[in-house]
């Protein structure tokens, strides 16, 4: 048993489990069959190769009705966990819904599967707009447009994530410069070794920054970096690497986005931590405080969100 968890970065075509693309697949007589193993699972080539397969997700969902059907199913996904609050992010180029008109009516499908979910399972869904950087800034207009464009239908950030060799992150000022006259959240992916680190920090925009997997090896950098916010992704690759975060970071929080589609579940990679004895408790709950703090949500939901990690973890 666990108490409440929050999770700050749940990629919505990454986390759908297999079985679900296969029956999607084959409502729309989409042959997908070289996707999956004898087993049922996901082909190796696709797990190798995890990225090139997106855009194929991304051809699943083609009407409001299959974002909503998708959303609901993560948001269940999500349930199983003991996740009480999740934001999912979206990706306009990965879904080829980058024309901000049509986006319109898929953020509407969004917004109504959030209030499903909150509804069925008692978890505050949130959506994110995702920017991949290798898609260039053209693209990257049309997935921001989208984002600020329905901002009152309850997206509530913008994350510019993907390779950072790619494109620096100032060629996006004119997608973050449009997020924040919506009052949206900023997020900034960086590789471990970044470049764009320092500079990123003290251009002072972000809310949080994501994707790196353990502490950069220059410890001043890093020291910078935790002074800020900081967002470390749970699919753990080295338990003893997390743990140096914990130590040092005082504004650490978690997302469970997958790497690829064989990552651990967000609960389970915290009981790694807990069976190699590296991890507590007290850790989890001082974390869940954190994640609360960083949270793109309004403050009444997160006085509620607070309460039930403080009243689920003392039960446990």
């Amino acid at each position: 048993m666990t108490g409440a968890l929050i999770d700050l970065r749940f990629h919505l075509l990454g986390g759908m489990r297999a079985e679900f693309i296969r029956q999607i697949a084959f409502e729309k007589k989409i042959d997908l069959r070289r996707a999956f193993d004898d087993n049922g699972g996901f082909s190796a080539a696709v797990l190798q190769d995890f990225w090139r397969f997106l855009p194929v997700l991304g051809d699943l969902i083609k009407t409001p009705a299959d974002l909503h059907r998708a959303m609901c199913h993560v948001g269940a996904i999500q349930a199983e966990q003991n996740i009480i609050y999740s934001e999912v992010f979206l990706s306009p180029a990965f879904l080829a819904l980058q024309d901000p008109r049509k986006w319109q009516d898929f953020a509407s499908a969004v917004h109504d599967a959030c209030n499903t979910v909150r509804h069925n399972h008692d978890i505050y869904l949130v959506p994110v707009v995702e920017i991949e950087r290798h898609l260039g800034t053209d693209e990257a207009k049309l997935s921001a447009k989208c984002a600020v464009e329905t901002a009152e239908l309850g997206v509530r950030g913008l994350a510019l994530m993907g390779d950072a060799t790619t494109a620096r992150f100032d060629e996006f000022t004119y997608c973050f410069d449009m997020a924040r006259e919506v009052d949206l959240g900023l997020i900034l992916g960086l590789d471990d070794q970044s470049r764009d680190l320092m500079r990123a920090i003290a251009t002072q925009r972000f809310a949080r920054f994501a994707n790196l997997s353990h502490a950069p090896k220059d410890v001043k950098d890093f020291k910078t970096l935790v002074a800020g916010a900081y967002n470390l992704e749970t699919s753990i690759q080295s338990a003893k690497s997390v743990v140096q975060m914990i130590d040092q970071a005082a504004n650490l929080c978690f997302g469970s986005a997958r790497a690829g589609f064989d990552s651990l579940p967000f609960d389970q990679s915290l009981k790694l931590l807990r069976d190699a004895s590296l991890w507590d408790d007290a850790i989890t709950i001082r974390i869940m405080r954190d994640a609360v703090a960083q949270a793109f949500c309004p403050n009444e939901h997160k006085e509620k969100l607070i309460e039930r990690v403080n009243t689920t973890w003392t039960n446990t």
